[in-house]
């Protein structure tokens, strides 16, 4: 038997959606004799969590794998996403949405705000291009 919390109750985008229904439809089959309660689904840090109480290996593996997944949906639309890790809010969204949220964002940015996402995007650059500094 397994419970869950109904699709309204979700902390998610639409767009992990039918990753969830898809989880759910795999682990009532995988926990046909077993007991397994669906606390909670949301996202959380860009990348979707399922917290859960009983079940065997073989569930906390398909949840692992479930939430491995969410990090390429996008989770406003379900279409292909990347994971933008260095945003304010940590999402993944499809190009389409990243460039939504970059207009939407940084309209309400400080002075401050911008000069640090500047300084991490020039930090980034020269550690790609040059590797890592070492001191002597």
């Amino acid at each position: 038997m397994i419970r869950y919390p109904i699709k309204k109750c979700w902390g998610c985008g639409k767009g992990w959606y039918q990753l969830i229904e898809d989880f759910l439809t795999k682990i009532s089959v995988l926990c046909e004799n077993d007991y397994v309660h669906i606390i909670d689904i949301k996202e959380k840090f860009g990348g979707l969590r399922i917290y859960c109480q009983g079940g065997t290996p073989e569930v906390f593996d398909l949840i692992q794998r479930t939430e491995n997944k969410s990090y390429e949906i996008c989770e406003v639309c379900g279409n292909d996403g990347t994971y933008y890790g260095e945003l304010t809010w940590k999402s993944t969204l499809c190009p389409k949405h990243f460039r939504e949220y970059l207009a939407k964002d940084r309209k309400d940015w400080g002075f401050w705000e911008w000069k640090n996402h500047i300084i991490k995007i020039v930090t980034r650059f020269f550690r790609k291009l040059y590797g890592k500094c070492k001191r002597k």
